[in-house]
């Protein structure tokens, strides 16, 4: 089928919309080599899609409207979703962290709360959140933002020199939200820039890895893989985790804190 010509453009865009409901994100540059057509030709039948309704534009690509499974959430609708438990885990997550000590820190609303709530001394943070609150912020603390492009759906920092600059430090800890776990493929993530900055940071850590996720992400999967559990010390989530979930994780010497 010869996508390229202009006549095409419906079938084109029905394969955009068939690509969505089986991976729920779809970016221009995959879309470009599979059916040999321009990035602005793909962009154009992407904002078409977008004003009929049918998908919704973001950096590099499109994500599907239905909420069949964890597309991402925009940000403010994201840090607002199951307050309290975010706020108990994050709490929780900042007893772990000891003086003295470097962590990584992802994007996310549930570990941008541990800005407010590390109260030891002389800890370093490095970051690809760019939502961080910086007015009030410990003067304990040091912020080291990783740099990169700055993805606005999600106020994070993302890309090659941002995976760079994270490989050239070795944290003692880190604290990483993530959009799916599931028992048996892993940590997963809605966005696959932001996936290559998690597992960067994992791979970087010398010491524990802690998953922050709340009930409603565990025993879910999302569209790109971050990491199996190997690396990871444990999964601090909330209290209304199934018991049978958790029995899955504890069978399978997966250390769960339920707080």
């Amino acid at each position: 089928m010869d996508y390229c010509s202009a006549k095409m453009a419906p079938s084109r865009q029905e394969y955009l919309l068939n690509e969505l409901k089986n991976k729920y994100t779809i970016r221009i540059s995959d879309i470009c080599s599979v059916l040999q057509v321009s990035e602005m030709t793909i962009r154009r039948d992407i904002i078409q899609l977008e004003k009929e309704g049918k998908l919704k534009r973001v950096h590099g690509g499109a994500v599907a409207l239905e909420n069949n499974s964890l597309q991402e959430v925009l940000y403010e609708q994201k840090s607002c979703e199951n307050k309290e438990a975010k706020d108990y885990i994050a709490k929780f997550a900042a007893t772990l962290v000891k003086a003295d000590e470097t962590i990584f820190i992802n994007s996310g609303s549930t570990v941008l709360r541990l800005f407010n709530l590390i109260k030891v001394k002389n800890v370093k943070i490095i970051t690809n959140n760019a939502f961080f609150p910086l007015k009030s912020i410990s003067d304990n603390l040091e912020i080291i933002s990783c740099g990169g492009l700055l993805r606005k759906e999600s106020f994070s920092l993302i890309g090659n020199s941002a995976i760079d600059n994270i490989k050239e430090i070795y944290a003692d800890k880190a604290f990483i939200g993530i959009d799916g776990v599931d028992i048996n493929r892993g940590l997963t993530n809605s966005v696959r820039e932001e996936s290559q900055i998690n597992k960067t940071m994992i791979e970087q850590t010398n010491g524990e890895v802690y998953v922050l996720a709340d009930s409603t992400k565990i025993g879910k999967m999302s569209s790109f893989f971050v990491s199996n559990f190997e690396k990871i010390t444990a999964i601090i989530t909330d209290k209304k985790l199934s018991k049978n979930i958790a029995k899955q994780f504890t069978d399978s010497n997966i250390k769960l804190y339920l707080v």
